[in-house]
Order: structure tokens, then C-alpha cells, then sequence
């Protein structure tokens, strides 16, 4: 699968775009080229998507979300595809995101979760420690693994969960940005246009 158009749903934008490899690995001594490792295709994967999707968003800050996405589905047994997915659909990755109730990269509702995040995280203590993009992914990944659990591993369910409505249109959309991110095809499409 190919990342294309500036958002979901959009159809093939054909004029006005460049296709961006990601970075090819320097040759190791052998002749080869040196290999990526699986946590590395992920993290790049992630972080051209984020850019991709938030034209705005710093390199240097696309790289750390690829690089907590990755760390924080792993320790919590999520995808980190699927993580990313959420952090696309919640936020765009702008880690000053907020909707009436929810705040961050991950949407985190600081009121209904505090005592839970208070209790599993010392070091998050008020609503402004979980705006901490590292600590908000972090509390997204814990957050879904739980729904996950409570869910019996239904994504779509846990989904559901996450957004506090039953909402297919949510699901889909953050199956959908998973998908796009995990793209086995090396090459995504950026819009050039304003």
C-alpha cells in the first residue's frame, strides 16, 4: 500500500505530488547494504507518516513520536502501527491538540483517567505532566491496552473504548492510518501544495 492525498478518505491528489524514499542505509563492509532493523523501519515508517499527514511537524519531533510509538506498543503489546494510528486520528501529531475534555498527542482525558494514571505513573502528577508528548503517548499506549484487555483484544472495541462512542467511522479511520503507516511500499507520496 502506498500513502497518497492529504487525508483520509482524499483520492489520489496525481499532479502536485513528490514521492519521498525513505532513507536508504549506508552499505556495510560486506558489499550489502547494512539492514534496517525491524524497530528502525517502524520508527522511520512512522515518522515519514506523521510528516506526512502534519506537514507542520518538526523532523526532529516527528522522530521522537516514531521512537516513543514504537518503545511504548512494544512495552505495552500494542502494534505500534496501530498507536500511530490513534496519534494521527486524535491529533495530527500536534502535541497542543485539545477538544473540550482531552488534551495531547493521544487525546488523553485527564479528569477521567488522573487517579488510574496518578496511581500506574508518580512521575505524572497534574493534567500538564500528561500534555508532555513522551508522557502522553505513553499514557495513549497504556490507555488502549487496557481497552484491549477489558475488550478481549478487539481492537475495533477498544477503539470504541478510547473514544468514549461507539463510532465505526473512528475505528475505520485509525485502521486506516495504521495501515497507510505500516505500508510495506517504501515510498510515500507528500503533497507539495499549500
Amino acid at each position: 500500500m502506498m500513502i497518497w492525498g492529504g487525508g483520509i478518505g482524499e483520492s489520489f491528489p496525481g499532479e502536485g505530488a513528490l514521492v519521498v524514499p525513505l532513507v536508504v542505509p549506508e552499505e556495510d563492509p560486506s558489499g550489502g547494504p547494512a539492514p534496517f532493523s525491524s524497530e528502525e523501519l517502524m520508527e522511520a515508517r512512522i515518522r515519514q507518516g506523521l510528516l506526512f499527514y502534519n506537514r507542520r511537524l518538526h523532523p526532529a519531533a516527528a522522530r521522537a513520536y516514531g521512537e516513543y510509538a514504537v518503545a511504548y506498543g512494544r512495552m505495552c503489546r500494542i502494534d505500534p502501527f496501530l498507536l500511530a494510528g490513534v496519534l494521527v486520528v486524535e491529533s495530527r501529531g500536534d502535541p497542543e491538540a485539545r477538544s473540550p475534555v482531552a488534551h495531547g498527542l493521544m487525546q488523553i482525558n485527564w479528569e477521567v483517567h488522573k487517579d488510574l494514571i496518578r496511581s500506574r505513573f508518580p512521575f505524572i502528577k497534574t493534567a500538564e505532566d500528561a500534555r508532555i508528548p513522551s508522557n502522553n503517548l505513553l499514557l495513549g499506549a497504556f490507555i488502549l491496552r487496557r481497552y484491549l484487555d477489558a475488550c478481549g483484544g478487539s481492537e475495533e472495541e477498544a477503539l470504541y473504548r478510547y473514544l468514549g462512542a461507539r463510532s465505526p467511522r473512528y475505528a475505520a479511520a485509525v485502521q486506516e492510518a495504521r495501515d497507510r503507516l505500516a505500508s510495506t511500499d517504501p515510498l510515500f507520496l507528500v503533497r507539495l501544495d499549500p
